[in-house]
Protein backbone atom coordinates (compact mmCIF):
# COMPACT_ATOMS: atom_id res chain seq x y z
CA UNK A 1 0.00 0.00 0.00
CA UNK A 2 1.58 3.32 -1.03
CA UNK A 3 1.28 7.09 0.99
CA UNK A 4 -1.74 8.10 -0.62
CA UNK A 5 -3.50 4.33 -0.49
CA UNK A 6 -2.68 4.57 3.36
CA UNK A 7 -4.36 7.73 3.68
CA UNK A 8 -7.87 7.34 1.62
CA UNK A 9 -9.69 9.13 4.16
CA UNK A 10 -8.75 12.08 5.00
CA UNK A 11 -10.26 15.25 4.14
CA UNK A 12 -6.97 17.11 3.51
CA UNK A 13 -3.38 16.34 2.59
CA UNK A 14 0.16 17.98 2.91
CA UNK A 15 2.97 17.16 0.02
CA UNK A 16 6.36 17.14 1.29
CA UNK A 17 8.05 15.09 -1.25
CA UNK A 18 7.30 14.51 -5.17
CA UNK A 19 4.75 11.11 -5.43
CA UNK A 20 5.52 8.00 -7.31
CA UNK A 21 3.88 7.46 -10.69
CA UNK A 22 2.02 4.85 -9.01
CA UNK A 23 0.77 7.08 -6.00
CA UNK A 24 -0.41 9.68 -8.71
CA UNK A 25 -2.59 6.93 -9.97
CA UNK A 26 -3.98 6.71 -6.54
CA UNK A 27 -5.11 9.98 -6.41
CA UNK A 28 -8.63 9.87 -7.57
CA UNK A 29 -9.59 7.41 -4.82
CA UNK A 30 -9.41 10.32 -2.36
CA UNK A 31 -12.73 11.06 -2.17
CA UNK A 32 -13.34 13.07 0.89
CA UNK A 33 -10.10 15.01 -0.01
CA UNK A 34 -10.78 19.27 0.12
CA UNK A 35 -7.53 20.47 0.67
CA UNK A 36 -4.01 19.84 -0.86
CA UNK A 37 -0.96 22.01 0.50
CA UNK A 38 1.88 21.44 -1.58
CA UNK A 39 5.54 22.31 0.67
CA UNK A 40 7.98 23.61 -2.23
CA UNK A 41 10.95 23.60 0.85
CA UNK A 42 11.14 19.93 0.10
CA UNK A 43 9.38 19.10 -3.20
CA UNK A 44 11.41 20.72 -5.49
CA UNK A 45 10.84 18.06 -7.86
CA UNK A 46 8.47 19.67 -10.69
CA UNK A 47 8.70 17.35 -13.25
CA UNK A 48 5.43 15.48 -13.02
CA UNK A 49 3.36 18.20 -11.21
CA UNK A 50 1.39 18.83 -14.24
CA UNK A 51 0.57 14.73 -14.31
CA UNK A 52 -0.03 15.08 -10.52
CA UNK A 53 -2.63 17.48 -10.82
CA UNK A 54 -4.81 16.28 -13.84
CA UNK A 55 -5.69 13.36 -10.98
CA UNK A 56 -7.37 15.95 -8.78
CA UNK A 57 -10.67 17.30 -8.82
CA UNK A 58 -10.78 20.90 -10.45
CA UNK A 59 -12.76 22.54 -7.37
CA UNK A 60 -10.26 21.25 -4.83
CA UNK A 61 -8.12 23.57 -2.76
CA UNK A 62 -4.74 23.46 -3.69
CA UNK A 63 -1.88 25.92 -1.81
CA UNK A 64 1.35 25.82 -3.08
CA UNK A 65 3.86 27.00 -0.33
CA UNK A 66 6.45 29.46 -1.51
CA UNK A 67 9.17 31.49 -0.03
CA UNK A 68 12.41 33.18 -0.96
CA UNK A 69 14.64 30.39 -1.40
CA UNK A 70 12.47 28.30 -3.48
CA UNK A 71 10.15 30.33 -5.36
CA UNK A 72 12.36 30.10 -8.50
CA UNK A 73 11.57 26.64 -8.80
CA UNK A 74 7.57 27.61 -9.08
CA UNK A 75 7.93 30.19 -10.86
CA UNK A 76 9.43 28.79 -13.83
CA UNK A 77 7.07 25.72 -13.86
CA UNK A 78 3.92 28.17 -13.32
CA UNK A 79 5.06 30.68 -15.79
CA UNK A 80 5.58 27.52 -18.81
CA UNK A 81 2.14 26.32 -17.59
CA UNK A 82 -0.31 29.76 -16.60
CA UNK A 83 -2.81 28.75 -18.80
CA UNK A 84 -3.15 25.15 -17.31
CA UNK A 85 -2.90 26.25 -13.89
CA UNK A 86 -5.97 28.68 -14.25
CA UNK A 87 -8.11 25.92 -14.85
CA UNK A 88 -7.91 25.68 -11.23
CA UNK A 89 -10.49 28.20 -9.70
CA UNK A 90 -9.16 27.45 -5.89
CA UNK A 91 -5.29 27.13 -6.85
CA UNK A 92 -3.45 29.17 -4.64
CA UNK A 93 -0.05 30.41 -4.60
CA UNK A 94 0.80 30.94 -0.68
CA UNK A 95 4.07 33.36 0.17
CA UNK A 96 5.13 35.01 3.08
CA UNK A 97 1.98 33.71 4.79
CA UNK A 98 -0.35 35.48 2.71
CA UNK A 99 -2.34 33.74 0.18
CA UNK A 100 -3.00 34.84 -3.70
CA UNK A 101 -4.91 33.26 -6.47
CA UNK A 102 -2.58 32.06 -9.13
CA UNK A 103 -3.34 35.36 -11.61
CA UNK A 104 -2.52 37.83 -9.27
CA UNK A 105 0.46 36.04 -8.22
CA UNK A 106 2.08 35.58 -11.25
CA UNK A 107 1.02 39.54 -12.40
CA UNK A 108 3.34 40.25 -9.29
CA UNK A 109 6.29 38.36 -10.03
CA UNK A 110 6.26 38.69 -13.62
CA UNK A 111 6.66 42.79 -12.63
CA UNK A 112 9.20 41.75 -10.06
CA UNK A 113 10.89 39.71 -12.54
CA UNK A 114 11.05 42.93 -14.70
CA UNK A 115 12.72 44.92 -12.06
CA UNK A 116 15.86 42.52 -11.92
CA UNK A 117 15.75 41.30 -15.70
CA UNK A 118 18.53 44.03 -16.61
CA UNK A 119 21.18 42.64 -14.24
CA UNK A 120 20.91 38.70 -15.48
CA UNK A 121 24.34 39.26 -17.36
CA UNK A 122 25.81 40.97 -14.45
CA UNK A 123 28.62 38.85 -11.89
CA UNK A 124 27.02 38.34 -8.30
CA UNK A 125 28.61 41.20 -6.73
CA UNK A 126 27.13 43.43 -9.49
CA UNK A 127 23.43 41.88 -9.33
CA UNK A 128 23.54 42.43 -5.72
CA UNK A 129 25.03 46.33 -5.94
CA UNK A 130 22.25 46.56 -8.79
CA UNK A 131 19.48 45.04 -6.89
CA UNK A 132 20.49 47.34 -3.31
CA UNK A 133 20.52 50.29 -5.25
CA UNK A 134 17.16 50.04 -6.58
CA UNK A 135 15.46 49.09 -2.89
CA UNK A 136 17.41 51.45 -0.71
CA UNK A 137 16.37 54.29 -2.90
CA UNK A 138 12.61 52.59 -4.06
CA UNK A 139 10.48 54.66 -1.25
CA UNK A 140 11.26 56.85 1.10
CA UNK A 141 10.63 55.56 4.95
CA UNK A 142 7.25 56.02 5.91
CA UNK A 143 4.69 54.10 7.76
CA UNK A 144 1.17 53.21 6.28
CA UNK A 145 -1.51 55.69 9.14
CA UNK A 146 -4.40 52.59 8.27
CA UNK A 147 -2.97 49.29 6.90
CA UNK A 148 0.74 48.17 8.35
CA UNK A 149 0.74 45.26 5.67
CA UNK A 150 0.57 48.44 2.89
CA UNK A 151 4.59 49.43 4.14
CA UNK A 152 5.97 45.63 4.67
CA UNK A 153 4.11 43.10 2.05
CA UNK A 154 5.89 42.33 -1.06
CA UNK A 155 3.39 43.13 -3.74
CA UNK A 156 1.42 45.68 -1.57
CA UNK A 157 4.50 47.72 -1.49
CA UNK A 158 4.79 47.82 -5.29
CA UNK A 159 1.76 50.13 -5.37
CA UNK A 160 1.82 51.99 -1.88
CA UNK A 161 3.19 55.28 -0.92
CA UNK A 162 4.58 53.30 2.43
CA UNK A 163 8.25 51.24 2.81
CA UNK A 164 9.55 50.72 6.51
CA UNK A 165 12.14 48.43 7.21
CA UNK A 166 10.79 44.84 7.01
CA UNK A 167 9.41 46.16 3.50
CA UNK A 168 12.77 46.91 2.48
CA UNK A 169 14.70 44.17 3.75
CA UNK A 170 11.65 41.76 1.99
CA UNK A 171 12.01 43.24 -1.23
CA UNK A 172 16.06 43.17 -1.05
CA UNK A 173 15.67 39.51 -0.19
CA UNK A 174 12.84 38.65 -2.88
CA UNK A 175 14.81 40.13 -5.76
CA UNK A 176 18.13 38.56 -4.85
CA UNK A 177 16.35 35.42 -4.52
CA UNK A 178 14.96 35.73 -8.59
CA UNK A 179 18.74 36.16 -9.76
CA UNK A 180 20.21 33.03 -7.50
CA UNK A 181 21.70 35.04 -4.60
CA UNK A 182 21.04 33.39 -1.54
CA UNK A 183 18.93 36.11 1.14
CA UNK A 184 17.17 35.79 4.32
CA UNK A 185 15.53 38.37 6.27
CA UNK A 186 16.49 38.36 10.19
CA UNK A 187 15.48 40.61 13.09
CA UNK A 188 17.37 42.74 14.86
CA UNK A 189 16.83 44.42 18.22
CA UNK A 190 17.73 48.55 18.70
CA UNK A 191 18.48 50.09 21.38
CA UNK A 192 17.56 53.82 20.79
CA UNK A 193 20.02 56.65 22.28
CA UNK A 194 21.38 54.60 24.79
CA UNK A 195 24.93 55.39 25.87
CA UNK A 196 26.04 54.13 29.16
CA UNK A 197 25.42 50.09 30.48
CA UNK A 198 23.25 51.96 33.45
CA UNK A 199 21.01 53.82 30.93
CA UNK A 200 20.46 50.09 29.62
CA UNK A 201 19.81 48.28 32.51
CA UNK A 202 17.13 50.83 33.38
CA UNK A 203 15.38 51.10 29.82
CA UNK A 204 15.47 47.28 29.93
CA UNK A 205 13.19 47.79 33.18
CA UNK A 206 11.21 50.43 32.32
CA UNK A 207 11.27 50.27 28.00
CA UNK A 208 10.44 53.94 27.76
CA UNK A 209 8.86 54.38 24.43
CA UNK A 210 10.94 55.39 21.86
CA UNK A 211 13.99 53.44 23.29
CA UNK A 212 13.82 49.84 21.91
CA UNK A 213 12.50 48.64 18.45
CA UNK A 214 12.92 45.31 16.38
CA UNK A 215 14.40 46.28 13.35
CA UNK A 216 14.54 44.20 10.08
CA UNK A 217 17.97 43.15 8.53
CA UNK A 218 19.21 40.28 5.88
CA UNK A 219 21.71 38.33 5.73
CA UNK A 220 23.31 37.81 2.24
CA UNK A 221 25.39 34.45 0.87
CA UNK A 222 27.85 36.62 -1.85
CA UNK A 223 30.42 34.36 -3.78
CA UNK A 224 31.51 35.85 -7.05
CA UNK A 225 34.84 34.57 -8.54
CA UNK A 226 35.57 37.79 -10.59
CA UNK A 227 36.07 40.03 -7.42
CA UNK A 228 37.07 37.28 -5.46
CA UNK A 229 34.16 37.41 -2.81
CA UNK A 230 33.02 34.21 -1.10
CA UNK A 231 31.31 35.63 2.17
CA UNK A 232 28.32 35.65 4.23
CA UNK A 233 27.25 39.23 4.78
CA UNK A 234 24.39 41.71 6.83
CA UNK A 235 22.70 44.37 5.21
CA UNK A 236 20.21 46.89 5.93
CA UNK A 237 19.38 48.94 3.43
CA UNK A 238 16.63 51.04 5.01
CA UNK A 239 19.76 52.88 6.93
CA UNK A 240 21.02 53.39 3.35
CA UNK A 241 17.60 55.16 1.88
CA UNK A 242 19.35 58.28 1.61
CA UNK A 243 18.27 60.10 -1.50
CA UNK A 244 20.47 63.23 -1.69
CA UNK A 245 23.29 60.80 -1.46
CA UNK A 246 24.45 57.60 -2.76
CA UNK A 247 25.45 55.35 0.48
CA UNK A 248 26.77 52.01 0.76
CA UNK A 249 27.38 52.34 4.19
CA UNK A 250 25.23 49.48 5.40
CA UNK A 251 25.57 47.41 2.25
CA UNK A 252 27.82 44.36 2.81
CA UNK A 253 28.55 44.44 6.85
CA UNK A 254 30.47 41.18 8.14
CA UNK A 255 30.02 39.95 11.24
CA UNK A 256 32.97 41.96 13.16
CA UNK A 257 31.64 44.99 11.47
CA UNK A 258 27.73 44.17 11.83
CA UNK A 259 29.39 44.42 16.09
CA UNK A 260 29.99 47.45 15.54
CA UNK A 261 27.04 49.56 13.83
CA UNK A 262 25.50 49.16 17.60
CA UNK A 263 25.98 51.24 20.61
CA UNK A 264 25.87 47.91 22.87
CA UNK A 265 25.76 43.93 21.70
CA UNK A 266 24.21 41.70 24.10
CA UNK A 267 24.28 38.20 23.30
CA UNK A 268 20.48 36.94 22.16
CA UNK A 269 19.67 33.53 22.65
CA UNK A 270 19.10 32.03 19.39
CA UNK A 271 21.48 30.76 16.17
CA UNK A 272 22.66 33.90 14.39
CA UNK A 273 24.78 34.26 17.66
CA UNK A 274 27.22 31.67 15.80
CA UNK A 275 28.48 33.33 12.74
CA UNK A 276 30.16 36.39 14.97
CA UNK A 277 32.90 33.96 15.84
CA UNK A 278 36.72 34.23 13.96
CA UNK A 279 38.10 30.16 15.16
CA UNK A 280 36.39 27.17 16.38
CA UNK A 281 37.17 27.74 20.15
CA UNK A 282 35.14 30.73 19.82
CA UNK A 283 32.45 29.02 17.93
CA UNK A 284 32.72 26.34 21.04
CA UNK A 285 32.35 28.49 23.52
CA UNK A 286 29.47 30.51 22.19
CA UNK A 287 27.45 27.71 21.33
CA UNK A 288 27.84 25.83 25.32
CA UNK A 289 27.47 29.62 26.60
CA UNK A 290 23.90 30.13 24.39
CA UNK A 291 22.89 26.42 25.36
CA UNK A 292 23.61 27.82 29.16
CA UNK A 293 21.20 30.76 28.29
CA UNK A 294 18.73 28.98 26.54
CA UNK A 295 18.02 26.42 29.66
CA UNK A 296 17.82 29.85 32.00
CA UNK A 297 15.94 31.70 29.82
CA UNK A 298 12.36 32.30 30.38
CA UNK A 299 10.83 32.68 26.44
CA UNK A 300 12.19 29.12 26.30
CA UNK A 301 8.85 27.12 25.48
CA UNK A 302 10.57 23.58 24.10
CA UNK A 303 11.45 22.16 27.19
CA UNK A 304 11.38 18.38 25.45
CA UNK A 305 14.07 19.84 23.51
CA UNK A 306 17.77 20.06 24.44
CA UNK A 307 19.43 23.40 23.62
CA UNK A 308 22.06 22.57 21.65
CA UNK A 309 19.39 20.52 19.80
CA UNK A 310 17.45 23.58 19.52
CA UNK A 311 20.41 25.58 18.30
CA UNK A 312 21.49 23.01 15.46
CA UNK A 313 17.93 23.00 14.63
CA UNK A 314 17.92 26.77 14.27
CA UNK A 315 21.50 27.12 12.58
CA UNK A 316 20.07 24.85 9.81
CA UNK A 317 17.32 26.52 8.94
CA UNK A 318 19.87 29.42 8.13
CA UNK A 319 21.78 27.25 6.00
CA UNK A 320 18.96 26.12 4.02
CA UNK A 321 17.97 29.79 2.99
CA UNK A 322 21.39 30.89 2.34
CA UNK A 323 23.74 27.83 1.10
CA UNK A 324 20.79 25.25 -0.49
CA UNK A 325 23.83 23.60 -1.85
CA UNK A 326 25.90 22.74 1.22
CA UNK A 327 22.44 21.55 3.03
CA UNK A 328 21.81 19.39 0.15
CA UNK A 329 25.87 17.98 0.54
CA UNK A 330 24.50 17.54 4.54
CA UNK A 331 21.38 16.15 3.30
CA UNK A 332 23.36 13.22 1.71
CA UNK A 333 26.08 13.26 3.96
CA UNK A 334 23.84 13.03 6.91
CA UNK A 335 20.76 10.74 5.84
CA UNK A 336 18.84 11.55 9.20
CA UNK A 337 19.32 14.75 9.01
CA UNK A 338 15.17 15.48 8.12
CA UNK A 339 13.88 12.22 10.02
CA UNK A 340 10.63 12.30 11.89
CA UNK A 341 12.31 10.04 14.46
CA UNK A 342 13.72 11.96 17.31
CA UNK A 343 16.39 9.73 18.44
CA UNK A 344 17.64 9.51 14.62
CA UNK A 345 17.71 13.73 14.68
CA UNK A 346 19.68 14.06 17.44
CA UNK A 347 22.14 11.67 17.05
CA UNK A 348 22.53 13.58 13.33
CA UNK A 349 22.92 16.28 14.73
CA UNK A 350 25.68 15.42 17.15
CA UNK A 351 27.74 14.47 13.95
CA UNK A 352 27.13 17.24 11.81
CA UNK A 353 28.06 19.67 14.17
CA UNK A 354 31.71 19.90 13.13
CA UNK A 355 30.76 20.18 9.42
CA UNK A 356 28.34 22.98 10.70
CA UNK A 357 31.56 24.97 12.66
CA UNK A 358 33.70 24.40 9.51
CA UNK A 359 31.22 26.00 7.12
CA UNK A 360 30.61 29.37 9.26
CA UNK A 361 34.65 29.84 10.00
CA UNK A 362 35.38 29.30 6.12
CA UNK A 363 32.41 31.96 5.35
CA UNK A 364 32.43 34.60 8.05
CA UNK A 365 34.57 37.95 8.10
CA UNK A 366 35.93 38.33 4.73
CA UNK A 367 35.37 42.42 4.34
CA UNK A 368 35.35 44.13 0.95
CA UNK A 369 37.90 46.35 0.30
CA UNK A 370 38.06 49.41 -0.96
CA UNK A 371 38.96 48.52 -4.46
CA UNK A 372 36.58 46.10 -4.63
CA UNK A 373 33.70 48.30 -3.56
CA UNK A 374 34.84 51.40 -6.05
CA UNK A 375 35.39 48.89 -9.33
CA UNK A 376 31.46 47.51 -8.38
CA UNK A 377 29.95 51.01 -8.48
CA UNK A 378 31.91 52.20 -11.02
CA UNK A 379 30.16 49.21 -12.60
CA UNK A 380 26.39 49.96 -11.75
CA UNK A 381 27.70 53.51 -12.56
CA UNK A 382 28.20 52.97 -16.26
CA UNK A 383 24.65 50.42 -16.28
CA UNK A 384 22.79 53.65 -14.97
CA UNK A 385 24.27 57.35 -15.74
CA UNK A 386 24.89 58.38 -19.89
CA UNK A 387 28.06 59.99 -18.92
CA UNK A 388 31.70 59.76 -20.27
CA UNK A 389 34.65 57.65 -18.14
CA UNK A 390 35.77 60.55 -16.80
CA UNK A 391 32.55 61.79 -15.44
CA UNK A 392 31.98 58.31 -14.26
CA UNK A 393 35.03 58.52 -12.45
CA UNK A 394 34.34 62.05 -10.48
CA UNK A 395 31.09 60.81 -9.36
CA UNK A 396 32.20 57.61 -7.65
CA UNK A 397 35.60 59.28 -6.36
CA UNK A 398 32.74 61.69 -4.94
CA UNK A 399 30.15 58.44 -3.65
CA UNK A 400 33.63 57.04 -2.44
CA UNK A 401 34.55 60.65 -0.27
CA UNK A 402 30.72 60.95 0.96
CA UNK A 403 30.59 57.77 2.29
CA UNK A 404 33.99 57.76 3.79
CA UNK A 405 32.99 61.10 5.75
CA UNK A 406 29.40 59.04 6.88
CA UNK A 407 31.27 56.10 7.92
CA UNK A 408 32.98 58.04 10.83
CA UNK A 409 29.52 59.42 11.76
CA UNK A 410 27.57 55.89 11.76
CA UNK A 411 30.40 53.60 13.11
CA UNK A 412 31.89 55.64 16.17
CA UNK A 413 33.63 53.19 19.08
CA UNK A 414 31.47 50.65 20.39
CA UNK A 415 31.25 48.88 23.26
CA UNK A 416 30.24 44.96 24.13
CA UNK A 417 29.17 43.47 27.24
CA UNK A 418 30.66 40.09 27.98
CA UNK A 419 28.49 37.47 29.84
CA UNK A 420 30.31 38.63 33.20
CA UNK A 421 28.73 42.08 32.13
CA UNK A 422 32.59 43.04 31.42
CA UNK A 423 32.53 46.25 29.25
CA UNK A 424 34.87 46.07 26.21
CA UNK A 425 35.64 48.70 24.20
CA UNK A 426 35.43 47.45 20.36
CA UNK A 427 38.28 48.51 17.69
CA UNK A 428 37.54 51.47 15.36
CA UNK A 429 36.34 49.62 12.46
CA UNK A 430 38.64 50.05 9.34
CA UNK A 431 36.93 52.68 6.84
CA UNK A 432 36.64 50.63 3.79
CA UNK A 433 35.45 53.51 1.67
CA UNK A 434 39.40 55.06 2.25
CA UNK A 435 42.15 54.00 -0.06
Amino acid sequence: MNRIESNLYQSYMTLKEPLTSEEIESLPKLKNLTQVQINLKTFTDLSNLSEMLKKFNNNLEIIFNIDNNNQNIFNEYALANEEFLKTFPNLKACKNVHNFDITTYLENEKRLYDIVRPAQDFSPFEQYLYVYNIVKSYKVYAESPDDKSQSRSLYALLDSDYMVCFGYTNLLCDLLNKLNIPACQISATIFGGVQTKEELQSFEVENPLGKMGFHSRAMVNLVDSKYNINGLFFTDPTWDNRKEKDTYNYALLTPDEYNKSHNYNYLETNALELFFVHNEQEFDERFAFLSTQIINSDNFIFHDVNPWQYLIHDLLNYIHKLDRDFYNHLKKRYVNLEATDKEKVIATYKECYSSLRKYIISKVNKPIDYQTLKEGITFIYKQTYVASDEEIAKMVEQTMQQNAERQELVFPNRKIIDQNDNITDLDYMPNKFIK
